[in-house]
């Protein structure tokens, strides 16, 4: 009883003013006491032009549905508290339940902690549906829904876009077969407070396993697969009953990490075509993007080929555990480059690679792969794709002692115009929204660093957004398994993600400030 007092006492939330850039910014609150000075935010922020993305009214027509699972309150409530509590000491559970409870209102130690009284069960359905593709033709992709049953109306729509996955198995549409389990997840955060929640799987992802994955700098065509979602709910179920806000559905948009990215793309899509929410009854309510890389050109950029020896634990980074991010990056840029030696230059992946590390030369020999094209193809976990890429990246420079992507990737497609071009094109941290976006992020993230929330939420409150919210979860409130045997860890980027959900819950839950 002791140890979980003193872990309470320290686990309060400092809360602080960022910046007083500009007044519009209003309710903006980062928890944190590291925080940027404005003139280091503005040297990673660039002007940019937005062409207009259309939204197609052609595409959104619902193939094929399944109801694959029926998921109960008592059994959401228990796999939650699980994956909040999993493999940690008892104290740890304690220190874990009690500042979420504080924090997001959230009490896991009731039995009824998550649903709302009046939702029975939550129902998940597989669809298959056509969206955009690249070349503006249509394609059919796979997603998720899930509906709450319920005696009262529901209190709206979530549409979320996922994180990053290696295999294209672990999608939302797998119900709980993907290693994080994302739908169930869902069904526990956000579903059981009354919402329908909808998860497009992506192109390439899902039952669209033919295509390659068009990652992160592709976030138009990615936000699309998830807009084109919303006029599904009516194919799908015709007869549920909402809680109304001036005569239209509130719908709130998230996601988590390269669905933090597509998630805020999202928002400005529907905003720049208000009549397609007007014509299906929608009301966009609120942007919640969690831990995104809204700022690819600058910040996510440099992050990642910086070549200098500054400790990436320290400002303006903040990596929680620097080996973490050795371990992943050699797998989010070969994802990167494969996706874009196949979509802007008609190359498969062993052109935007070095050789050495293309070739697979040093990868462990269970695998069974011989470049890292099979490594892309195939449906091994994920733990064992993200070895087998680090394992190959230790044949060049990249290792301990260099953290710089650079020898990974082809100097001269990594150098050239057209792939920083696309990096821009990519970027969405510098426009004014006319609707709230509350910025979820940690503290310290070794994977996305949190100076993409704080350009982010800079650079749009310059643009004169009127209500913006940027929260930084300190990670040492929250714990989580250690790599060690034995040993607890602050959370990161990945074990965060339980415990994100329940901040996005409550930042839904709120409503707009």
């Amino acid at each position: 009883m002791k140890l979980r007092s003193i872990f309470v006492v320290v686990g309060l939330l400092l809360t602080s003013q960022l910046t007083h850039a500009e007044e519009s910014a209003t309710e903006s609150a980062i928890i944190n006491t590291n925080e940027l000075a404005p003139q280091v935010l503005e040297s990673y922020i660039t002007t940019k032009t937005y062409t207009k993305v259309v939204i197609d009214d052609s595409y959104g027509k619902l193939l094929y549905e399944s109801q694959v699972v029926t998921y109960q309150p008592q059994q959401l409530n228990k796999f939650y508290k699980k994956k909040i509590c999993d493999n940690v000491y008892w104290f740890n559970c304690s220190y874990n339940l009690s500042n979420l409870q504080e924090y997001t209102n959230v009490d896991l130690d009731s039995e009824s902690g998550l649903f709302t009284a009046n939702v029975e069960s939550i129902v998940g359905y597989k669809v298959n549906y056509t969206t955009q593709d690249l070349d503006n033709t249509a394609r059919n992709v796979s997603g998720a829904v899930l509906i709450p049953s319920s005696n009262k109306p529901l209190k709206g729509m979530v549409l979320f876009y996922h994180y990053t996955v290696l295999n294209n198995r672990n999608v939302p549409s797998s119900f709980g077969k993907d290693e994080t389990k994302l739908s169930p997840l869902m069904a526990a955060s956000l579903a059981s407070a009354g919402y329908v929640v909808v998860m497009p799987d992506y192109i390439g992802q899902g039952d669209d396993e033919s295509a390659i994955h068009p990652y992160i700098l592709y976030p138009q065509v990615n936000a699309l697969s998830g807009i084109y979602m919303l006029k599904l709910i009516a194919q799908l179920k015709s007869d549920i009953r909402y809680q109304l806000v001036n005569q239209k559905v509130p719908v709130y948009i998230s996601g988590y990490s390269e669905g933090g990215a597509y998630a805020l793309w999202a928002a400005k899509i529907l905003q720049d075509n208000p009549r397609y929410l007007t014509n299906y009854g929608f009301n966009l309510s609120k942007a919640i993007p969690i831990s995104g890389a809204y700022n690819l050109s600058n910040a996510t950029f440099r992050f990642l080929t910086e070549e200098s020896e500054l400790a990436l634990t320290e400002a303006p980074y903040f990596v929680q555990d620097k080996r973490v991010a050795n371990f992943m990056r050699p797998a989010l840029v070969a994802d990167v480059m494969n996706a874009y030696t196949k979509y802007n230059l008609q190359l498969d992946a062993s052109s935007g690679l070095v050789k050495e590390f293309y070739a697979c030369k040093a990868c462990d020999g269970e695998s069974g792969f011989s470049n890292l094209s099979e490594v892309f193809s195939s449906s091994k976990p994920e733990f064992v794709k993200y070895k087998t890429l680090y394992s190959s990246s230790q044949v060049t420079n990249y290792g301990e002692s260099n953290d710089s992507v650079l020898p990974l990737a082809n100097p001269d497609v990594l150098s050239s115009r057209g792939f920083y071009q696309q990096l821009i094109s990519a970027d969405i941290y510098n426009w004014k929204s006319n609707v709230p976006v509350d910025f979820l992020t940690l503290e310290h993230d070794s994977v996305v660093p949190r100076l993409n929330s704080e350009t982010a939420y800079y650079a749009m409150a310059k643009q004169g957004s009127s209500k913006l919210n940027i929260t930084m979860v300190p990670n040492q409130n929250f714990k989580a398994s250690g790599y060690i045997p034995f040993t607890d860890i602050n959370i990161d980027h990945g074990s965060g993600i339980p415990f994100m959900f329940l901040f996005l819950r409550k930042s839904i839950m709120d409503g707009v400030n």
